[in-house]
């Protein structure tokens, strides 16, 4: 009976110790289906068919997060092509801010950090990694990290403002910067918006938001992005193959010698009748 006692209680403990262990984050991960779009601010069919994830991620570890109004969420669409990584952003924030600040993060901006190699390392940024761009609200692109400068004019970019925040459409290239991309890839990538309430020219950041980043650590820590996995195109995507039509079936007709053979078939089975009948009339 003790013994059972003692083996009831070390269980109890062996299952509080295994509670009590911390359970690894996941990293966020998407869909990215092939298909290429005009880069204008609008939606094109192409993106109606690509995966819709959320970005509103409000740090709880950064120095905005007792300023952080956690009003501002991202809508987010991601598309590739040999050439392209194509992304949609739609920015929800009440409080729109266009001022221009020396510092960028400093004004309503996005940040979208880009790990070819998804190498997920603690380094910082080099041609064989990874890089960055800042998009504010009031200038539009204005920078890339610098691995990607010479590539510039290859970045595909528009934007507009919404009754609820304002939509950024984005083509980041490959190929100009020297990667080939294929199904199957899987890249880094990581969404910051940071969020500024006040378009006076002392305001400044109030808040983060993210989708897999905890905290302000992607410009020098891309184990800490989400994951895009490149795949074919969407299954949701009508095929553009013209549908067959099936060839009609004809009825089938019977034939002459078929139709001669019913004729003998009725004249016989009458003429057994008859038979039968005669048959049974002599015997009556």
């Amino acid at each position: 009976m003790k013994a059972k006692r003692l083996l009831m209680v070390i269980l109890a403990i062996a299952m509080m110790a295994v509670m009590a262990i911390p359970a690894s984050a996941a990293t966020q991960s998407t869909k990215t289906y092939k298909g290429t779009v005009k880069v204008d601010a609008e939606m094109d069919d192409e993106w109606k068919y690509a995966e819709e994830f959320t970005a509103n991620e409000h740090e709880s570890n950064h120095w905005t997060a007792s300023t952080d109004p956690k009003t501002s969420s991202m809508k987010m669409r991601t598309l590739w092509d040999e050439d392209y990584v194509y992304v949609w952003c739609e920015i929800t924030d009440p409080t729109v801010v266009t001022t221009k600040r020396a510092s960028l993060w400093a004004t309503d901006c996005m940040i979208y950090h880009l790990d070819y190699a998804n190498d997920k390392t603690s380094g910082g940024f080099d041609a064989n990694k990874a890089g960055y761009l800042y998009a504010t609200a009031g200038e539009g692109l204005v920078q890339t990290s610098m691995v990607w400068e010479g590539a510039k004019e290859a970045f595909k970019y528009a934007q507009k403002m919404t009754s609820t925040g304002w939509i950024i459409e984005m083509g980041i290239p490959a190929k100009a910067i020297g990667f080939t991309i294929k199904e199957g890839d899987k890249l880094g990538f990581e969404p910051q918006y940071n969020d500024s309430n006040d378009s006076s020219a002392s305001g400044g950041r109030v808040g983060l938001c993210t989708w897999n980043l905890k905290g302000a650590g992607g410009y020098n820590n891309t184990s800490l992005y989400g994951t895009l996995e490149l795949s074919g195109v969407s299954p949701n995507k009508p095929s553009d193959k013209p549908v067959e039509d099936k060839p009609t079936e004809k009825p089938t007709e019977s034939s002459p010698a078929t139709s001669d053979n019913m004729v003998v078939f009725a004249l016989l089975g009458a003429a057994a009748l008859a038979g039968a009948a005669v048959v049974s009339k002599k015997r009556g």
